[in-house]
């Protein structure tokens, strides 16, 4: 309970408990007050579970900016993505690839496709469910962000191609 009296929802403790790496992540309120236009007691405040304010969207974007060369973010855009049932995916940078790198593309992408398979056949031979500890230990969620990643690297030069004319 806040100390005005109201009562944090999940959603809203996520969102400060986010907010919160995301000022460490950065270096900590001192130096995320140099990297926004809001002061450190402001940010202290967005990240004290006590209080009802929130960072706003400007705030978030320029401390991720900062934070993304630290793993894990930008998790903040990443939880709004969640929330309004999206998926956050790098967009990883198009560099005009040949047909021959396309070729090579699609032969990491069926390697990555066919490791998240491979696993999820593993874990269901046994009981025919996947458990917590099957998709942690066979890696099942990194196998998918990996597969994802190559998708979302051709999808970027394709768009290029198709752009180019």
């Amino acid at each position: 309970m806040s100390r005005h009296g109201h009562v944090l929802s999940a959603r809203q403790k996520t969102i400060k408990r986010d907010f919160d790496r995301l000022v460490e992540a950065v270096g900590g309120p001192k130096r995320a007050e140099g990297c926004c236009r809001v002061g450190r007691k402001t940010i202290d405040s967005y990240c004290n579970p006590n209080t009802l304010d929130f960072p706003p969207f400007d705030v978030v974007l320029d401390l991720e900016e900062v934070a993304l060369r630290v793993d894990g973010f930008p998790q903040m855009t990443r939880l709004a993505a969640a929330n309004c049932g999206h998926l956050l995916i790098e967009m990883p940078a198009v560099s005009g690839l040949s047909l021959g790198d396309i070729h090579a593309q699609l032969s990491a992408h069926a390697i990555a496709a066919a490791k998240v398979i491979k696993g999820i056949c593993e874990a269901l031979a046994d009981d025919n469910r996947v458990s917590a500890e099957e998709v942690e230990r066979l890696e099942l969620i990194q196998a998918l962000d990996e597969a994802m990643t190559v998708l979302a690297a051709m999808r970027a030069e394709l768009t290029r191609i198709a752009e180019a004319g």
